[in-house]
């Protein structure tokens, strides 16, 4: 843990609500940058940011005082992150299903309503 990291646990030890600006300002950028690269989107990254943030603040406010002194704010945090990033992996996961099989056969066969072009020229 770097001295800084330390001493911003300290802080959050005693006062969670007056020194959690100071961890916000001390990782956003960072954060941004790790989550931008997994997702590249820029709303989804915002998203996932800020939940990561709030779930930090809604943890250190039930940590015992010990413990948030322990804890390695950066790594922590990624952790968070990134726990957040695989649970919108699974829920936005979309369901494939194959229209063909392994042999290159086709497994169904899809008819659209409209006529297709031969029908509109009459052939």
């Amino acid at each position: 843990m770097t001295e800084e990291e330390a001493d911003l646990a300290a802080l959050l030890a005693k006062d969670v609500d007056r020194h959690f600006r100071e961890l916000v300002e001390a990782y956003q950028q960072q954060l941004y940058r790790l989550m931008y690269r997994q997702l590249g989107s820029t709303q989804d990254t915002e998203d996932i940011v800020q939940e990561t943030f709030l779930r930090a603040y809604y943890a250190l406010r039930n940590y015992a005082i010990q413990g948030v002194r322990l804890q390695r704010i950066r790594p922590w945090l990624y952790k968070i992150a990134f726990n957040l990033y695989y649970n919108r992996l699974r829920v936005v996961q979309p369901h494939i299903i194959p229209l063909d099989t392994d042999d290159g056969g086709i497994l169904c066969e899809l008819e659209h309503p409209d006529p297709g072009p031969e029908e509109m020229v009459g052939w």
